[in-house]
């Protein structure tokens, strides 16, 4: 595409007339004018987002998260499950550094069981609690609801 400047320029010395006031009865004139204010406004848009980007990254996002931001229309909330989102599916069982971080963030909620790694019976014991108080279904497991919940 075409840099505005540079087409503005062009229909100057090429046809004499600028870009912005030219005879709109005239076909060639009038597709001139559009694709002038089509560049515009993709110029206009351009800025909008440097100017969003510069915003959200000194919010303290990440590029990464600045482009699913901007470019996918992802929510402040999406990008958090989606950072986390290893963490759905741990169970009875489970063990290790994801479980150790769920414990962290039940503990954050106000609970304070052993943060020891291990997907033990206290730990089903406070999610099936944190469910219920959620209004999710009691389960046990972390499931994509729960961990939605869990970010809040």
């Amino acid at each position: 595409m075409m840099e505005i400047g540079t087409f503005a320029r062009s229909v100057w010395r090429t046809k004499g007339h600028d870009v912005r006031q030219i005879d709109l009865d005239n076909h060639d004139d009038s597709l001139d004018k559009e694709y002038y204010e089509m560049l515009k406004l993709k110029a206009i848009q351009l800025e909008d987002e440097l100017i969003k980007s510069k915003n959200l990254k000194d919010q303290g996002y990440t590029t990464e998260q600045v482009k699913l931001m901007l470019k996918h229309g992802m929510t402040e909330d999406q990008i958090r499950l989606k950072a986390k989102y290893y963490l759905v599916g741990l169970r009875l069982g489970s063990y290790g550094e994801y479980v150790w971080e769920l414990q962290k963030l039940l503990n954050a909620l106000g609970d304070s069981i052993p943060e020891a790694g291990i997907f033990n019976l206290i730990t089903i014991n406070r999610l099936k609690k944190f469910q219920s108080a959620n209004d999710l279904f009691p389960s046990g497991e972390v499931t994509e609801n729960t961990l939605k919940a869990l970010l809040k």
